[in-house]
């Protein structure tokens, strides 16, 4: 995952898919994506939360004398470096921009909705 995320020049890793999407008609003719865009958004959004929560319980270097309380967790830097708040919103928008491109193959099928 990591080689997908960053820039890579494996072109065959670069071009393979988070998520595979499957366009469906059923027998009452109604077109379908499984798992639906909202379940894809949900899952980016989850596992962008989660990624950020567990830095909470990593604290910073140099603190192994201090009391609990007092440590300062890795978080707050995670969470600040804008590099990092970047590449999170891309992750969590990603999904918004490719619903355009949905929406025209679910046109292409629309024909057969009859």
């Amino acid at each position: 995952m990591k080689e997908r995320v960053c820039c890579t020049t494996d072109k065959e890793s670069a071009n393979k898919p988070f998520f595979e999407i499957v366009l469906e008609i059923n027998e009452k003719k109604n077109i379908k994506l499984n798992p639906s865009i909202e379940d894809v958004q949900y899952a980016i959004n989850n596992a962008a939360k989660e990624i950020l929560l567990c830095s909470k319980k990593i604290y910073n270097w140099g603190q192994d004398e201090m009391d609990e309380s007092n440590k300062e967790p890795f978080y707050k830097q995670i969470a600040t470096d804008k590099e990092i708040v970047r590449v999170i919103l891309l992750l969590t928008g990603s999904v918004k921009g490719t619903e355009d491109t949905l929406d025209q193959y679910k046109k292409e099928f629309s024909a057969y909705q009859q």
